[in-house]
């Protein structure tokens, strides 16, 4: 029989599922919540001027480990990130996390990047995200893309 320490035991439990709240889940005429994430201050404050002036509201946050644990208290209808996060939790290390995870894994994630290169196009794709945009984009061309997977993923 295997004995697990209490810190190994800690470490194995899944993390824990976002619970509904009634205005969020039986709502529809309700403002999409999206989960922003990027690294940097200024286009952060951009990006998110930009969708709440497009009717929807932000959660913001500067990390991939940020945007994980506000995941925890949190149920976003979409993951919008930059393609180039900085720190220890890159952006495809995001996409599959959220991926993993049984109660996010349709949640929708579209990726904001200013390399045009397949290869890492391909590689945001690979890891779970449901679409990649090039940067810069016109305010509309953004939010479309958005709305739509927004709507999609207020029923996950």
């Amino acid at each position: 029989m295997l004995v697990l320490s209490p810190a190994a035991r800690t470490a194995c439990q899944p993390l824990p599922v976002p619970r509904l709240t009634p205005s969020r889940a039986f709502a529809p005429q309700t403002r999409p919540l999206v989960l922003l994430v990027d690294g940097s201050p200024g286009r952060l404050a951009v990006l998110r001027a930009a969708l709440e002036a497009g009717g929807c509201d932000v959660l913001p946050a500067a990390s991939g480990h940020e945007a994980l644990a506000r995941l925890a208290f949190a149920r976003p209808d979409l993951l919008l990130l930059e393609s180039s996060l900085p720190g220890t939790l890159a952006a495809d290390d995001l996409c599959r996390r959220v991926r993993c995870e049984d109660h996010w894994q349709h949640l929708p994630v579209v990726c904001l990047g200013a390399d045009p290169c397949p290869a890492a196009r391909l590689r945001l794709f690979e890891a779970g995200a449901s679409e990649v945009l090039p940067r810069p984009l016109p305010l509309a061309e953004l939010l479309a893309p958005v709305r739509a997977h927004a709507r999609r993923g207020a029923r996950w």
